[in-house]
């Protein structure tokens, strides 16, 4: 129970040689609920890419292996994350196709409708604000392009006691598919949807940012 204690606090913001090796952990276990999430993106032929809390940087890779021709950025509000991010993904950087940096979902350092699909990957329960964050995630959206959020849990009875423990040990309430749907409409996004893997618990909604 300690260890799971100690993970539980890194969740939220992995931090030190115990937090990298959290990221390390949750780039294996988030792997699944990745690749099944990210069969409901619609990049487009996009060329410009972001993962918000890129974590230990699993995404980064996927998202570059999915859009070949495109720059990838990462955004992470740990310090220790945006480091292991670069490290792991030190060959994309190099080729000037990935950038890894530092900062929070609610002041994104891009300016407005730059990105032509976003991503976040287990991230979104840790948010502080998570409407006015949305909107913000939405400013540095190309018009019509998709934000797509992927979670491997949420609030469903079936799953009330697994969940339970993890919302107490990491300081995070999971969402139904109705409120993270709702949080993106009055964000501003429309068509908003989402679909669930019951058996799995996993969750997948998306949003696209609507056209001027």
């Amino acid at each position: 129970m300690v260890l799971k204690e100690m993970i539980g606090r890194e969740c939220r913001k992995p931090t030190g040689a115990f937090g990298r090796l959290v990221a390390r952990k949750m780039n294996r276990s988030h792997k699944a609920v990745t690749r099944w999430g990210l069969d409901f993106l619609d990049a487009g032929d996009g060329r410009m890419l972001l993962d918000l809390g890129c974590g230990g940087g699993h995404n980064l890779k996927n998202l570059a292996q999915l859009s070949p021709s495109a720059k990838v950025f990462g955004a992470d509000y740990s310090h220790d994350m945006v480091s292991l991010s670069r490290r792991l993904n030190r060959t994309l950087i190099k080729k000037g196709r990935l950038e890894v940096l530092e900062a929070s979902v609610s002041w994104l350092p891009f300016r407005d409708d730059i990105f032509d699909a976003v991503t976040a990957v287990e991230t979104h329960f840790f948010w502080p604000d998570i409407v006015n964050d949305l909107k913000e995630i939405r400013r540095v959206m190309k018009p019509g392009t998709m934000l797509l959020i992927i979670t491997e849990g949420y609030r469903h009875p079936a799953f009330e006691e697994r969940n339970s423990e993890w919302e107490n040990l990491s300081g995070f309430t999971m969402d139904t598919p109705d409120e993270l749907r709702r949080y993106l409409k009055d964000a501003g996004f429309e068509p908003v949807e989402s679909t669930e893997l019951e058996k799995r618990n996993w969750l997948v909604a998306w949003g696209r940012k609507p056209m001027k």
